[in-house]
C-alpha cells in the first residue's frame, strides 16, 4: 500500500523572526514624539517656514493642474511670478506636494513632509548602521534627536536641507556598497536624489564626505576607484535636469542679492573674525552645537580612537572657522552657512557612539550634552495667530535673489518692490508699440501674436515681460537649457538601467560587477 507522507512541520528551532520591524516601529514612534511641540503650536512660520508655504502652495497646485516639473511659481510676487525651481532643487516640494494631493492643506503638508523626513532619516540612520555597530537603533534614535537635526526644523524650517538629512546615511551606505561590490548603481540614484533635494548640502556633503570616504575606501581596494567614480558621474547626470537649467539661466536673475546679505556669506561665521560676525546670538548657537558634538567626540576618544570621531572633530573645527581662508574658497564659499556642516559631525558622532565598545555610564556621559541642547531646542521658536498664513496664501511673497536681473530689491527677505509693482500693475498695458504683461520677464516665456512666435524681452522700469504684437497670447515652454538638461538625464538613466538589465557581469577585463539597483546593504 503506498504510504502516506503527511507535511512536514516547520523546525522552530532555527526560526528567527525578523527583528527589524519593532525597531523600525520605534523609530515611528520617535518621529510622532518629537513632531507633538510643532502640532500643538501651529503655525510655524519664522525663518523659511515662510518660504516653504509660498512655494508649497503653488508647487502642489501645478502637480494638480498635472504640471510634473513645476518651475515657474506664478503666484508669487501677487501674481509676477518667479522662477524658483528652475535654480532651487524639487525634491522636498515633491514630498509636500503628494502629502497636499491626498487632501491635506498646504500649511500641513509642509509639517507633514518634515514628519516623513524625519522618520526617514532614523530608518536610514539604521539601515547604516545595522549588522557592523553595536547600537544601531539607539544610534537611529539620537541622530533624530540631535541638536541640529532639531534646530534645522523647529528654528529654521529649512524643509529641502532637513529633507537631505534623510539621506545622508544613504549616501554613506551606497559609497561603502560601490567600494565593497562593484555596483555603482545605488550611489548614481542617492547622489542624484541629494543633488536634486539641496544643493548647499549636496557641496557639502560631496566635498567634505563622499570624497574623503571614497579615497579611504579606494585607498584600502584600488578596484573601488572605478565604481565610485562611476557613481559619482552617473548621479551628475541625471541630475541635468535640474543643473543645466541652473547653471545656464542664472544670469537673468538676481543671484548676486545672496552675496549683499552678510548673513549669507560663510566666511563672516568664523570664530576667527568677531568683526564680520552677522549676529552674535548666531554665532553663540553654532558655539554651543559644535560644543556638544565635539564633547561627545573626545569622550569617545578617551576610550578607543575611532575615526568617526576624529572626523566629528575635525567637522567642528572646520563649522568654527578655525581653519583659516576655507570658507572663502571657490565652491566651498557657497554653501552659505557654515553650521549647515553640522549634519556630518552629528552624523559622525552618531556612527561613532554606535560602534562604541564601553559601558552605558561613558556612553551617556559622552551624548548628554547634546541631548540636554535638543531638550532647550524641541520648541517652536516663534508662531503667529492662524490668520498669519492669510497673508502667504493671498500674496505669495517670495524671495529676493529669483527677481529678475536688475529689479530694485529690499533686505528684509522678500520684495517689497515687487508685491507694490503687483499692486499697481494688475492688467496688461500699451507703451508705445509694444505689449507689457503681467509677469515678470524670464526666457522661458513663448508669446505668439497672430499664429506666430515674437521676441520678447524684460521692460527696463518694470523688468515685466515685453513684446510688440496684437492678439497675442504667452506661456512658460522649455528652455533650450531645459532640452538639454533633459537629453541628458534621459541618457544616462537610460545607460544605468540597460547595464542593470545586462546582469551582474563585467565591464570587459576590470571586474567591476554592474549595478543591483534596489539593494540597500553592506
Amino acid at each position: 500500500m503506498p504510504v502516506k507522507h503527511s507535511p512536514a512541520k516547520p523546525d522552530r528551532r532555527h526560526f528567527k523572526p525578523d527583528s527589524d520591524g519593532w525597531k523600525i516601529g520605534c523609530i515611528l514612534l520617535a518621529a510622532v514624539v518629537l513632531m507633538v511641540p510643532a502640532w500643538l503650536a501651529s503655525p510655524l512660520i519664522r525663518d523659511s517656514f515662510w518660504i516653504d508655504f509660498v512655494w508649497a502652495d503653488q508647487f502642489s497646485a501645478e502637480l494638480r493642474d498635472g504640471n510634473l516639473y513645476p518651475r515657474w511659481m506664478p503666484e508669487s510676487h501677487d501674481g509676477l511670478g518667479a522662477p524658483i525651481f528652475y535654480f532651487y532643487p524639487p525634491l522636498a516640494f515633491y514630498l509636500s506636494g503628494l502629502i497636499s494631493l491626498a487632501g491635506v492643506s498646504t500649511y500641513w503638508s509642509v509639517i507633514g513632509a518634515f514628519g516623513v523626513a524625519m522618520a526617514g532619516s532614523g530608518v536610514a540612520m539604521y539601515w547604516w548602521l545595522k549588522r557592523w555597530t553595536r547600537r544601531p537603533l539607539v544610534g537611529a534614535l539620537l541622530f533624530m534627536a540631535a541638536p541640529y537635526h532639531i534646530v534645522d526644523f523647529y528654528n529654521r524650517g529649512a524643509l529641502a536641507e532637513y529633507c537631505a538629512f534623510g539621506l545622508l546615511p544613504l549616501v554613506a551606505i551606497a559609497v561603502r556598497r560601490a567600494a565593497r561590490t562593484g555596483r555603482f548603481g545605488m550611489l548614481a540614484l542617492v547622489y542624484t536624489a541629494l543633488i536634486m533635494t539641496h544643493l548647499p548640502a549636496a557641496l557639502i556633503v560631496s566635498l567634505f564626505f563622499i570624497a574623503p570616504y571614497a579615497l579611504f575606501l579606494a585607498a584600502k581596494d584600488r578596484q573601488a576607484f572605478k565604481p565610485l567614480l562611476l557613481g559619482g558621474l552617473f548621479g551628475l547626470g541625471m541630475a541635468s535636469i535640474y543643473l543645466l537649467p541652473m547653471m545656464m539661466l542664472q544670469k537673468h536673475v538676481a543671484i548676486d542679492a545672496i552675496t549683499m546679505r552678510p548673513d549669507l556669506v560663510a566666511a563672516n561665521w568664523s570664530l576667527l573674525t568677531p568683526q564680520h560676525w552677522p549676529n552674535r546670538a548666531g554665532i553663540q548657537l553654532m558655539a554651543w552645537l559644535c560644543g556638544g558634538s565635539l564633547f561627545a567626540a573626545a569622550t569617545l576618544l578617551l576610550f578607543r580612537r575611532d575615526i568617526w570621531a576624529i572626523s566629528a572633530i575635525a567637522y567642528c573645527i572646520i563649522i568654527l572657522g578655525l581653519v583659516p581662508g576655507l570658507w572663502s574658497l571657490p565652491l566651498v564659499e557657497k554653501v552659505q552657512f557654515p553650521w549647515r556642516m553640522l549634519m556630518l559631525a552629528e552624523f559622525a558622532v552618531v556612527t561613532a557612539f554606535a560602534r562604541a565598545r564601553i559601558n552605558i555610564l561613558p556612553l551617556t556621559v559622552a551624548v548628554l550634552p547634546m541631548l540636554m541642547f535638543s531638550l532647550l531646542i524641541l520648541k517652536p521658536g516663534a508662531v503667529a495667530a492662524p490668520q498669519a498664513l492669510d497673508h502667504y496664501a493671498a500674496r505669495h511673497p517670495d524671495v529676493i535673489e529669483y527677481l529678475p536681473r536688475g529689479a530694485p530689491f529690499s533686505d528684509n527677505g522678500y520684495s517689497d518692490w515687487a508685491l507694490d509693482l503687483a499692486a499697481r500693475h494688475h492688467s496688461e498695458q500699451r507703451r508705445g508699440d509694444d505689449q507689457i504683461g503681467t509677469a515678470f520677464y524670464f526666457p522661458a516665456w513663448n508669446v505668439t501674436c497672430d499664429g506666430r512666435a515674437v521676441a520678447t524681452r524684460a521692460d527696463p522700469a518694470t523688468k515685466l515681460l515685453r513684446w510688440r504684437g496684437t492678439n497675442c497670447s504667452a506661456r512658460i515652454g522649455l528652455t533650450p537649457a531645459e532640452w538639454l538638461g533633459l537629453a541628458l538625464s534621459l541618457l544616462f538613466s537610460s545607460l544605468l538601467i540597460a547595464l542593470a538589465k545586462a546582469g551582474n557581469q563585467s565591464l570587459g577585463q576590470s571586474g567591476l560587477r554592474l549595478p543591483r539597483l534596489l539593494v540597500i546593504g553592506r
